[in-house]
C-alpha cells in the first residue's frame, strides 16, 4: 500500500472513522518484505492472537506452522503434520478436526490493538484436483516455487505461510 498525496492510507482510513462511534478498523493482508511490511508491523504491535489446534492422539494445543508438516524425501503425496509433543502423524481428516476444534489465544498482552495471525495450514478448503490432500498441494506447492526461485518462493511464504520473507 503506497502513500497518497494525502499520505498514509490506513492513517486517513482511521482518521475518517472517527466520526462514527460504532467504527471497527481493520488492517488485512498478506505480510511482505520483512522489515518493510506495514501489516506485520501491525501485527507485532498487537496482542498477537493464533490459532492454537489440539493433538487428537495427546490434546496438546500448538499453532500449526510449516516446520510440522513433513513428507517422505522426494513424495510429497504422504505430507502430513507432526505434533511437536508426541509425534503423532496426523491423516488430513485428523488435521482438519484439528483446526475445527482450535480456538483463538493472544501470545502478547493486550494493548487496546487485537490481531490475527493464521496460515494456510489451516485451510478447511478442498484440495485442488490431482492432490491427495491440502497439505500434499502445499508440499508440493513449496517445491515448485523453492525451484522457481525467490520471486516464486516469496508469493508462497506471503500467501500460504502469511509470512514476511
Amino acid at each position: 500500500m503506497e502513500n497518497g498525496p494525502e499520505g498514509d492510507p490506513v492513517t486517513l482510513a482511521f482518521k475518517r472513522a472517527d466520526n462514527y462511534s460504532d467504527s471497527v478498523q481493520v488492517v488485512s493482508s498478506t505480510p511482505t518484505i520483512k522489515g518493510r511490511s506495514r501489516v506485520w508491523a501491525w501485527l507485532e504491535s498487537s496482542d498477537y492472537r493464533q490459532w492454537f489446534c489440539a493433538c487428537p492422539a495427546c490434546g496438546h494445543r500448538q499453532v500449526w506452522m510449516w516446520k510440522n508438516v513433513k513428507w517422505s524425501d522426494g513424495d510429497t503425496t504422504d505430507a502430513h503434520l507432526e505434533c511437536e509433543r508426541c509425534a503423532k502423524k496426523l491423516s488430513d481428516a485428523e488435521r482438519k478436526a484439528s483446526v475445527a476444534g482450535g480456538e483463538w489465544r493472544a501470545t502478547k498482552p493486550f494493548n487496546g490493538v487485537r490481531g490475527y495471525w493464521i496460515n494456510g495450514i489451516n485451510s478447511l478448503f478442498s484440495e485442488k484436483k490431482g492432490f491427495t490432500s491440502r497439505l500434499h498441494q502445499a508440499a508440493a506447492e513449496f517445491l515448485a516455487a523453492k525451484k522457481e526461485g525467490a520471486a516464486a518462493l516469496r508469493a508462497w511464504t506471503n500467501t500460504f505461510l502469511a509470512e514476511t520473507f
